[in-house]
């Protein structure tokens, strides 16, 4: 029913509001119901429409906690991971540790600004004078996964090396008895920007990407792994893949 307000009644004030100002003025009633002409219809189901689709009490929600940006979090300690294997290379049997993890490049003032991803193997029991061979793959812009895992590392991904198609990965991983563990320990490095290597904070990738840039910091990780390992007495050969040019670091 409606009332002569125009309100019609059961509905609260915060479910329909209608000013008496516009109020509808109904006609006589027909058969029990109000009659109302085409312009009151019209009215009324406007009013409906908009008390339907519009709330009261609209507030504007506050805004939550502002999330820190990626470059302004903190920096978490490198990850590192140590393993113990045995395999056969060469037609010897050797133990060797494998060390996954990330070494911090830092600026003067010793704040990390990019994180160098490795695995190194080095065969058990440790010698100091063994020499260890440094490897990183070409492009430039590649890993080191393809010298690892297709070539010298003591595990290869089983693929066909005849052309013939190789199917679809997930791919068997063997031993690799040519792998260089026999002669010398192994480390696989992934330059900043491949890999699982990036560059912390604020610092931008682009920093570490150009000839001279690359070199350096490959040449400062080796530098950091020698000093940790003890292993300045150790013949250290560095290789490269593709088009990379093999690089020496100069000390």
């Amino acid at each position: 029913m409606i009332d002569g307000t125009g309100v019609p009644q059961g509905l609260g004030a915060a479910h329909f509001l209608w000013p008496k100002s516009h109020a509808i003025a109904l006609a006589p009633l027909k058969n029990g119901f109000p009659m109302l002409s085409r312009l009151q219809s019209s009215a009324l189901a406007l009013a409906f429409a908009l008390s339907a689709g519009v709330p009261l009490h609209a507030q504007t929600p506050a805004p939550g906690p502002t999330q820190p940006k990626e470059a302004d979090k903190p920096i978490p300690e490198p990850n590192v991971s140590v393993t113990r294997h045995s395999g056969t290379f060469g037609g010897q049997r050797i133990g060797y540790t494998a060390t996954a993890g990330e070494t911090y490049l830092k600026d003067k003032d010793g704040n990390p600004k990019a994180s160098i991803f490795s695995i190194s193997y080095v065969k058990e029991p440790r010698d100091p004078g063994r020499p260890i061979t440094f490897l990183f793959n070409g492009g430039p812009g590649s890993g080191s996964l393809w010298l690892h895992m297709g070539a010298f590392g003591p595990k290869r991904v089983a693929i066909p090396s005849d052309a013939r198609d190789d199917g679809a990965p997930p791919y068997p991983v063997l031993d690799n008895p040519d792998s260089l563990l026999d002669v010398t320990d192994i480390v696989f490095i992934d330059p900043v920007g491949t890999g699982f290597s990036h560059a912390l904070g604020k610092t931008e990738a682009k920093e570490y990407w150009g000839v001279t840039a690359d070199a350096k910091s490959v040449a400062e990780f080796i530098r950091i792994w020698l000093n940790r390992n003890g292993r300045w007495n150790s013949l250290n050969i560095s290789a490269a893949r593709a088009t990379a040019p093999p690089a020496r670091p100069r000390w």
